[in-house]
């Protein structure tokens, strides 16, 4: 059956090609490896980043504490679909929470850090982390 229909494709000049998916995309994106982060102060913090391109996490934590208060992932995976600009506790497009966001307290010290989605072909994507900065709320 597999011949016959693959000789009436020939036959009638129709080109016929199958491919798989690609193990990884490479995003090449952000010239640089790394970011230069900024926090903006006010009674929610705003995050932006420069070189401004995309990044696949953002984590908020108390400095010294591992623990995450905020938590965002890219909603693709194998992308970095996180623009720069985002404001704590609303989640960007084409992202979702993951974990939080819990309340920010005045006088605490915290640290956030954004990380990329770096594909390279026939290997596994990994979560680097890119830039990261400290503010007190």
């Amino acid at each position: 059956m597999r011949v016959i229909v693959a000789a009436l494709l020939i036959a009638t000049g129709n080109d016929f090609s199958c491919s798989a998916p690609p193990t990884a995309v490479v995003s090449s994106s952000c010239a640089s490896a790394k970011v230069t982060v900024v926090v903006a102060a006010g009674p929610v913090p705003i995050y932006t980043w420069s070189p401004s391109c995309g990044v696949s996490s953002l984590m908020v934590s108390p400095e010294g504490n591992g623990a995450a208060l905020w938590t965002v992932y890219g909603n693709s995976g194998t992308d970095n679909p996180i623009a720069s600009g985002v404001r704590y506790g609303r989640t960007p497009a084409d992202a979702r929470s993951v974990a939080g966001p819990e309340p920010l307290h005045s006088g605490v010290t915290y640290r956030v850090v954004v990380s990329r989605l770096v594909c390279e072909q026939g290997v596994l994507c990994t979560l680097q982390p890119v830039g990261d900065a400290s503010f007190r709320f």
